[in-house]
């Protein structure tokens, strides 16, 4: 690795493989500058072209007036012309194929879109790599990157992908395509929005060193496409440092399934096997039930199934709520499911929350801010247990931060204030006092609340 800090060192470690040592003891919220910084290339996901810029990733809101489109393909925007010009060194190579598409590239065009972002990442890293300066350093990093043998799936996509005009350099072999892709499928990051919203696909060699866990010491989060990445718990010397490559709300089973088929590794790790993880897995399953332990065995077991089948049937109306367009009956159907989910199952069921969660956006949309304020309040109960090994995780802060709003909004200013006192100190730890958006934005919230309670 290029341009290393005194708070890190890489070593090799049995069954770890390349991993990234704190050099020092380091104290919640500390930023590791030598893994942080700009992307070597970054895309925006297709979705998200309208809605923001480009080069910075910024959001433009509702008006698109407030963006600068490229005229030429009339697909990308910009917030100034500053951006689009730092753009247009890698736009240019894939701006004649947005002109093309669909017609010309039906293939292309009908792939998803996160596989679409991907090649177009891996165009620019390519363009990128053949205009290389000798001994650039980032260009050291990227050739860094761990690469791994190309599979039938990545050799069918880097078919696609050289068969493009200008998406990746002239002269440019399958196979070279192909394994930029395979190393993709590792350590290429998704690009997100202080909300969590995924707006685009970035390629960061230097974060791509640190290994996963499901009990991490560290978080990642974009300034725009600069990725910043800080511990969110006191990390001792010779620790090494983690983040998260999977949803730490899953229950270990969906975790462990998740990286052994898209990264290729058996989690072992403290947040799988450690002391707390058997008794929260325990309770984070579909079917956790109250039961009544004085009850006769054939009384529980009838009790047991008429319980499963009410769940069965809850799931079906969860289903039909999905497919609904009318949103009237759509939310009436979610919130049968969900009464029954909020009598048999606990706070940490898994089953339960994704059925709250689906609630909350329904309320939201509705209006009805009671509805979604209780709804919100289980969704943060769940993720606090779910997320207790864990208490600065990022999206706990975020719904913190929702809940203290609807609280606010529903005229409960003590709440409010008590919700989002643990929702800055989370954000703090995770994007740093320095933040200028939404760090900066809750603390002006909070001291407001404070004001109106004791005014």
């Amino acid at each position: 690795m290029h341009g290393a800090d005194e708070t890190i060192h890489i070593e090799e470690r049995a069954g770890r493989g390349r991993c990234v040592i704190a050099a020092r003891a380091l104290a919640p919220g500390t930023e590791i500058s030598a893994l942080s910084g700009a992307p070597y290339a970054v895309v925006q996901m297709p979705s998200h072209r309208e809605r923001g810029c480009a080069a910075c990733f910024c959001v433009a809101g509702s008006s698109k007036a407030a963006l600068l489109r490229c005229t030429a393909c009339k697909q990308t925007r910009y917030c100034s012309a500053r951006c689009q010009q730092s753009d247009w060194a890698q736009h240019r190579h894939e701006c004649k194929l947005l002109r093309q598409l669909p017609k010309k590239s039906p293939k292309f065009s009908q792939l998803p879109e996160g596989v679409v972002a991907e090649l177009l990442l891996a165009g620019r890293c390519l363009h990128r790599r053949a205009a290389a300066v000798p001994g650039d350093a980032a260009d050291l990093d990227f050739d860094g990157l761990c690469s791994s043998d190309p599979s039938p799936y990545t050799m069918r996509l880097a078919e696609v992908g050289i068969s493009l005009p200008g998406l990746a350099p002239d002269g440019t072999e399958q196979e070279t395509f192909a394994r930029l892709l395979a190393a993709f499928l590792r350590t290429s990051f998704g690009v997100l929005s202080d909300l969590h919203s995924l707006v685009g696909a970035g390629c960061y060699p230097r974060a791509a060193l640190l290994n996963h866990s499901c009990a991490p010491n560290c978080c990642l989060h974009y300034s725009g496409t600069v990725l910043r990445i800080r511990t969110i718990r006191a990390v001792d010397e010779g620790e090494e440092l983690c983040h998260s490559f999977a949803d730490l709300a899953a229950p270990r089973q969906v975790r462990q399934a998740y990286l052994r088929n898209t990264y290729g590794f058996e989690c072992r790790c403290e947040g799988c096997w450690g002391p707390a993880a058997g008794p929260l897995e325990m309770r984070m399953v579909e079917g956790y039930l109250f039961r009544d332990p004085a009850r006769e065995r054939a009384e529980e077991d009838q009790m047991l199934e008429d319980q499963n089948r009410e769940l069965q049937e809850s799931k079906s109306l969860m289903m039909a709520a999905a497919e609904e367009e009318d949103d009237a009956h759509a939310r009436s159907l979610g919130l049968r499911a969900l009464e029954v989910r909020r009598r048999l199952c606990g706070p940490a069921s898994v089953a339960r929350h994704y059925t709250e969660m689906a609630a909350f956006a329904r309320a939201l949309e509705a209006g009805d801010l009671e509805e979604a304020r209780e709804c919100c309040a289980n969704v943060v109960t769940f993720l606090a247990i779910a997320l207790a090994h864990v208490p600065h995780h990022p999206l706990l802060a975020l719904q913190r931060h929702t809940l203290a709003d609807l609280h606010a909004n529903c005229g409960d200013t003590s709440a409010a204030v008590a919700e989002l006192e643990k929702a800055v100190e989370s954000l703090r730890v995770c994007y740093g006092s320095e933040h200028s958006g939404l760090c900066r934005r809750a603390g002006e919230r909070l001291e407001q609340l404070r004001g109106e309670l004791t005014a």
